[in-house]
């Protein structure tokens, strides 16, 4: 293992035009391969280890003019524990590959099909409930900084949705059928969700407000997210989320409520500010002194390149009276197949 971090370190070192093709200005059509790793240097609880270090791959592009392709791969992620791996980091990635109860190596896949002013999606995607935070992809992230949603929630399921937008693309309304992280296999569990969203960007404001009825076994969970951005100025947005749950690792969904709001600013295009904020409120007194408090942090990133972020991020968690930060660099390598 201390192999391949030190070759993954030398490859987020190595001068970009000899790993990638960097796809064109003026190309179009064709497919494109994205290879993400991340490396973080984390400390918390008393203790180093390496944050949301990880690998991703994200494999997208038009098949035809109207039919999409999109697929992204969790290969790896590492957490140390004191002087030894805790090795559940990355085998669960692969060992629960086919359960719909657990974050797996492959992410989504799916095909998606436009028809005039509709699209159909087909395959494995985030059931509606992210809000604005679950729009990031998951190495943007920085996890104390983050809902227990979204550390906790096995979002990507098996499914279908269709959506509509109106012909000033501004407003889309979508409809979802989709397993359920409540079931232990994607199918034979027997257990959906159903799910409707409203996705609109009117001037300086856009919305993505979903909810969602997943299946728990015993009944329905009503999943209700609504958050909003608001663009101030071309360098300075406003972001609020609210779900009507928190969500643990074991229980999953629990009645509630979390609130998330950031401000980020980025004055110029190789730098960037956030500063996020959060409570989080357990209905249930068994799960009270675990939820109940405030969350509080914030991030900053420098752009070096175009597609390199070096970065560092603190979070305080009340509830846990828990500070952790992280220092990190990531890479996107951009592979462009095809097209012109």
């Amino acid at each position: 293992m201390t192999k391949f971090l030190a070759a993954l370190a030398a490859l987020l070192l190595l001068p970009a035009p000899l790993l990638f093709c960097q796809e064109e200005e003026e190309s179009t059509g064709g497919f494109e391969l994205s290879i993400v790793p991340r490396m973080d240097a984390s400390y918390g609880s008393g203790e180093f280890n390496l944050g949301n270090s990880c690998l991703y791959s994200v494999f997208e592009g038009n098949i035809t003019d109207n039919l999409f392709f999109s697929m992204s791969n969790h290969w790896a992620s590492f957490g140390l524990d004191g002087e030894a791996w805790d090795k559940t980091y990355y085998t669960d990635l692969y060992r629960y590959l086919g359960h719909s109860d657990w974050n797996t190596m492959l992410d989504w896949m799916y095909l998606s099909w436009s028809l005039g002013n509709f699209e159909f999606n087909v395959g494995k995607n985030l059931i509606f409930s992210e809000g604005i935070e679950g729009d990031l992809f998951d190495y943007d992230v920085h996890p104390m900084l983050a809902s227990s949603y979204w550390n906790n929630f096995a979002g990507y399921q098996w499914g279908a949705d269709i959506a509509w937008s109106n012909d000033a693309e501004n407003t889309t309304l979508a409809a979802q059928i989709a397993t359920s992280p409540y079931g232990e296999r994607p199918f034979s569990s027997n257990l959906y969700s159903y799910g409707l969203k409203w996705m609109g960007e009117y001037g300086p404001l856009y919305n993505l407000w979903t909810v969602s009825f997943i299946g728990t076994g015993e009944s329905y969970f009503p999943l209700v997210s609504l958050g909003q951005t608001l663009e101030v100025t071309d360098g300075l947005a406003l972001t609020l989320d609210w779900w009507n749950a928190v969500c643990d690792e074991e229980a999953l969904l629990l009645k509630g409520h979390s609130v998330y709001g950031t401000v980020a600013w980025k004055p110029t295009e190789k730098f960037e500010i956030q500063l996020k904020g959060g409570y989080e409120y357990a209905s249930d007194p068994l799960f009270q002194d675990a939820f109940n408090g405030f969350r509080t942090g914030g991030a900053l990133h420098w752009y070096p390149l175009e597609d390199m972020r070096v970065h560092a991020a603190a979070g305080y968690d009340a509830a846990a009276k828990a500070f952790t930060g992280l220092v990190g660099i990531m890479y996107n390598f951009r592979i462009h197949i095809g097209g012109k």
